[in-house]
């Protein structure tokens, strides 16, 4: 049933009205009563006076037994409106007859009779008087001639209360009729007629039920208050639409932005999906009735590990965000996403359903893998390199490696010219790597006029017994130049050792051989301890004495902006003053780490840069190292020198050796608090060895330094370009600015400023300098 509701106006009046009834009620009882009372009191006054009249006007009559006139005289009393009887009992008259005498008048419905006390019907008057007052009388000489008796009727009295309160209501209701109509219009005029027009107002609204009109002021204070809270509640929930208006509109844009550039896919609590954007079936070829309500199982590749999926519901159950890149399963095609997946939580924090957003990173990643097979081979003879070399011997277990250089080269070199040279280089390269058959060992040209032959796990005779072999095989190796043959004699050193030792003992062993005119040399403890004994007393005694004398000091080169061709910022690089010559780190950095006094000079370097840029407001960087950032002695210093000399902002770090990182935990830590007091971070050599893209977001870098192997020939080598290419379009995706090394000349400038770079550095600008 349909329930009506009551306008507020008839309700007031109704309860308005009801009161007034109440209270006229309540007034009329009051007034009834009181009313009542007086005429009462007016009853009894008149009683008592007719009696006193009665009393004074019979008793001479009384006395001289003249009965009839006193019956007249109670006959005219009887008159008065409320005597019910008046009886007289007479003494005298009573001896006379020797019985009780009584004589009067009673009222019997309007008309006036003799009392008769043996009429049944006048007793019962009597009896049911209301009022009766009964006095004795005497005569002038004190002498008791009888008593008197008045009785008063009630209906008397009703009928007079009847009158005046008939009277009283009718005035009454009148003047509540009055007070009604009076009410009505006034609370129609003040109150229902400017809610109506309020009602009116609000009623008259938008699609989203919001009120277009504004709502007048009023005379009443009460409804000014209303008025004036309504229109700023209009006028507040108008500017929450429109924020909300707007905020649904950057929501849409948002979500258009996102289905546009990401893949997003929405799935229950138990992982089956619920919603996926036009792009997630455009990539992975699935149709939406092949998805919807499916698992997300259907995108799983083989190749991702079990637990990488364990941690990710781990993470995602726990209501946190999970991050990582992902390869996924398409219907036609695999690919690579980078991908945030989040819980959304209801209002009681309770997981409700899960959120992927994925950006298609397959075609870095395909880059990423060109750049690290660039990166890890050498140009000219397309066999792996020396970065190539060091990661294969990292991941080796039973390492063997022989180092193989071509004698007399330099003077072939010299002779025939470079271009003459490099075809000797990549001609030779071919023949060692053809007649390598060895299942597991791997030919790599690390420089100039030398190849290495690695195996990672092989018995350490049979690799010698094959190194002795190719001797031999290598003496009928040829090279056609100007049709002329020419033939190479090899010199070899082979080593056995450690991961972290085989290629310095094999470059050793190499020495020995040349030194000694051998063919090949195993290295063995004896020729290790012996030079590496010579070499650490002498620069042992060099770096301390460089500290004790003051002799560390850094040196500037400019880094140039390339947009505006002016230099920006300087490095400062470390060297060893030598009376009149500056040392390169080269020669004594290795050492000092050995000795304990890297760390003496990291420090040195740190306060002399600070010291040298603290009145200026110039950007600078200094090179650390991971074993830097992981000494807490170091790291406590730098941080200690940015607070003391107040210059962090414009202070660069420049890590290098990040390949070296595997605690990446401590090395994020380093980073995020050095951002944290305003420094900033610059990867150095980027573009060679372990380099990658995920590497570089990690670390969240503000600068890349390529490598300079790269840039030295970007002007030639195309290659290299395309190398340099794919770093610097990711970079600016990333939003991190390029800083390009070993800038020698012109032509490279020119193709640096082409490929888009943001800064250059090297001799063709500046050599570094002691001051600037």
């Amino acid at each position: 049933m349909k329930n009506r509701q009551k306008s507020i106006f008839y309700t007031l009046f109704l309860a308005i009205t009801f009161t007034i009834i109440i209270a006229v009620l309540i007034v009329s009882k009051i007034f009834y009563d009181q009313t009542k009372e007086l005429i009462i009191k007016d009853i009894k006054s008149d009683v008592k006076t007719s009696l006193s009249l009665l009393k004074n006007s019979i008793y001479p009559f009384m006395d001289s037994y003249s009965v009839h006139e006193y019956e007249n005289l109670i006959a005219n009393e009887l008159n008065r409106k409320y005597t019910l009887a008046i009886v007289v009992e007479d003494y005298n008259m009573a001896k006379i007859l020797n019985s009780k005498y009584l004589v009067g008048k009673i009222n019997n419905n309007q008309k006036i009779e003799d009392y008769d006390q043996n009429n049944e019907t006048h007793q019962e008057m009597i009896n049911n008087s209301y009022l009766n007052i009964k006095d004795d009388i005497y005569n002038q000489n004190g002498l008791k001639l009888g008593n008197i008796a008045i009785y008063a009727s009630y209906d008397l009295v009703e009928e007079k209360l009847e009158n005046i309160i008939t009277l009283s209501i009718i005035i009454t209701l009148l003047s509540t009729m009055i007070v009604l109509l009076v009410l009505y219009f006034v609370i129609h005029k003040i109150v229902q007629k400017p809610l109506n027009s309020i009602i009116k107002i609000i009623n008259n609204k938008t699609a989203d039920g919001i009120p277009i009109g504004k709502i007048p002021s009023y005379d009443s204070k009460e409804l000014a208050i209303l008025s004036s809270t309504l229109n700023n509640m209009i006028s507040s929930i108008k500017d929450s639409r429109y924020r909300l208006d707007q905020n649904i509109a950057f929501l849409r844009s948002y979500e258009l932005a996102l289905d546009k550039s990401s893949i997003v896919t929405k799935s229950d609590l138990n992982g089956k999906i619920i919603y996926a954007n036009e792009y997630f079936y455009n990539i992975s070829g699935f149709k939406p009735e092949e998805v919807i309500g499916k698992s997300h199982n259907i995108v799983r590749h083989k190749e991702t590990p079990k637990e990488l999926y364990i941690e990710l519901w781990k993470t995602i159950g726990n209501k946190k965000v999970w991050k990582g890149i992902l390869k996924n399963r398409g219907k036609l095609s695999d690919y690579w996403v980078d991908s945030t997946i989040l819980p959304i939580l209801d209002e009681n924090q309770d997981i409700v359903e899960f959120i992927a957003v994925r950006h298609d990173i397959t075609k870095m990643i395909n880059q990423q893998k060109q750049l690290d097979k660039i990166a890890n081979t050498d140009t000219l003879t397309n066999l792996g390199n020396r970065y190539k070399l060091i990661r294969d011997i990292s991941r080796s277990s039973n390492p063997a490696l022989a180092i193989i250089n071509i004698d007399n080269f330099s003077e072939l070199n010299d002779f025939y010219g470079y271009e003459v040279g490099d075809y000797i280089i990549k001609q030779v390269g071919q023949h060692i790597s053809g007649v390598t058959r060895h299942k597991n060992t791997y030919t790599y040209h690390i420089q100039g006029d030398e190849y290495v032959l690695f195996n990672h796990d092989i018995d350490k005779d049979e690799f010698e017994k094959n190194i002795h072999k190719l001797v031999d095989i290598f003496a009928d190796i040829s090279v056609e130049v100007d049709e002329e043959e020419l033939n190479f004699n090899f010199t070899i050193g082979v080593s056995f050792e450690s991961k972290d030792k085989i290629l310095p003992s094999a470059d050793m062993a190499l020495k020995v051989a040349k030194r000694n005119n051998e063919n090949i040399v195993v290295f063995s403890e004896a020729i290790s301890l012996n030079k590496e004994y010579e070499n650490n007393i002498y620069w042992t005694k060099k770096i301390r004495g460089a500290i004790f004398e003051d002799s560390f000091i850094p040196v500037y080169q400019p880094i140039i902006n390339n947009k505006t061709n002016k230099i920006e910022k300087y490095e400062s690089l470390v060297r060893m003053k030598d009376k009149d010559r500056l040392i390169s780190p080269f020669f004594f950095l290795e050492i000092s780490k050995k000795t304990k006094y890297y760390s003496t000079i990291t420090k040195i370097m740190i306060e002399k840069s600070f010291e040298r840029f603290k009145d200026s407001s110039i950007e600078f960087s200094i090179n650390i190292t991971i074993e830097d950032i992981l000494n807490n002695e170091i790291k406590e210093y730098i941080y200690n020198m940015l607070i003391k000399y107040s210059i962090a902002s414009r202070v660069v770090f420049e890590i290098v050796e990040t390949e070296s990182i595997e605690n990446f935990k401590a090395v994020l830590g380093f980073i995020n608090k050095i951002k944290e007091l305003g420094s900033k971070i610059a990867i150095d050599d980027f573009g060679t060895g372990y380099s990658n893209f995920d590497y570089l977001m990690k670390l969240n870098a503000d600068y890349i330094k390529i490598d300079g192997s790269l840039i030295k020939e970007i002007d030639t080598n195309k290659q290299a370009q395309a190398v340099v290419s794919t770093i610097v379009d990711f970079a600016k995706r990333m939003d991190i600015k390029t800083i390009a090394e070993f800038v020698e000349n012109k032509n490279i400038q020119n193709k640096v400023i082409e490929l888009g770079i943001d800064y250059s550095q090297g001799y063709f600008f500046s050599e570094p300098k002691v001051d600037i």
